[in-house]
């Protein structure tokens, strides 16, 4: 059995950004700064799914470190993104 609402019980799955918690059911989970919900581990780093990230969802990485970009919901390294350089201070501008 899958279920998907915050009511539901005895749950194999939950669709983001619910957890699956002890209970087997669903529930709305809010995380800190720099971390996004993981459906079964809960609250995880955003780095560990997106090197690099500051901020992120399950989908994609929102912000990252001063020496990478942002492109395509990745933090790719300065040299990588078309219009960005490293500066002096060692910022990707």
């Amino acid at each position: 059995m899958s279920c998907f609402g915050p009511t539901a019980s005895q749950c194999l799955n939950c669709t983001y950004p619910l957890f699956l918690n002890s209970q087997y059911s669903c529930t709305p989970l809010q995380c800190p700064y720099g971390q996004y919900v993981d459906t079964f581990l809960g609250c995880v780093n955003c780095s560990q799914l997106y090197p690099n990230a500051l901020t992120c969802n399950i989908s994609q990485a929102l912000l990252c470190h001063a020496t990478t970009q942002l492109s395509l919901g990745r933090c790719v390294a300065c040299g990588q993104v078309s219009g960005y350089a490293m500066d002096s201070a060692g910022d990707c501008n």
